[in-house]
């Protein structure tokens, strides 16, 4: 848990990420870690427990340099950050998200064991997560069981994709993608067709 200074200076590098001003937003992460460290150990919390504390600073470092083009960089703090085993779930899925965004179908990525995590993790923190996270996290969803063969899951991801971003073009994406999957290839060309006419301005 963040004390309040701490939590005000986390606070603000989030809204400069939402901004998009990464140098601000590092910077005041940097000093939001420095401020936790200090009244952590004030308050007598275990080194352990403050090191678990501090990932929650290094993931988002790594999705500032992830959006500075420093893609090294940030792959580097989602692995470190997930292989240090953080006790915030949020923390984890969120490393766990960014990290399937950054890396895709890459070979040796996840074993199955680690793709089901994910998709188990999204319901766990969705509660907490913005609404951009909530978008981002149900495709990356969908995308892990198509990925994995998974079509009950990502047709049971879709469904809930669709209640939930009724006007994003994404449902239609993945529903194409699952079509294509499936070889039904007609179905999946109609209905890219269709999407496309329907937002003619947007498509």
């Amino acid at each position: 848990m963040l004390d309040a200074t701490s939590d005000m200076q986390y606070n603000l590098a989030c809204a400069y990420l939402e901004r998009g001003d990464m140098e601000d937003a590092l910077a005041s992460l940097d000093e939001a870690e420095r401020l936790f460290v200090e009244q952590s150990q004030e308050d007598g919390l275990s080194p352990e427990e403050i090191e678990d504390g501090k990932i929650v600073f290094d993931v988002q470092r790594a999705y500032a340099r992830q959006r500075l083009g420093q893609q090294e960089a940030a792959l580097a703090g989602y692995e470190e950050a997930l292989r240090r085993r953080p006790t915030d779930a949020e923390v984890g899925a969120v490393a766990s998200n960014n990290l399937f965004s950054l890396r895709g179908k890459e070979q040796g990525l996840f074993d199955t064991a680690k793709r089901a995590k994910a998709l188990v993790l999204e319901e766990v923190v969705e509660g907490k997560l913005t609404a951009r996270q909530r978008r981002v996290f149900s495709l990356n969803r969908c995308l892990v069981a198509l990925h994995t063969h998974n079509l009950r899951e990502c047709a049971r991801a879709l469904e809930k994709m669709e209640k939930e971003h009724a006007g994003s073009e994404l449902p239609a994406l993945v529903r194409a993608a699952m079509l294509a999957r499936e070889r039904r290839m007609e179905e999946c060309r109609s209905l890219l067709q269709g999407h496309a006419e329907a937002n003619a301005g947007t498509a």
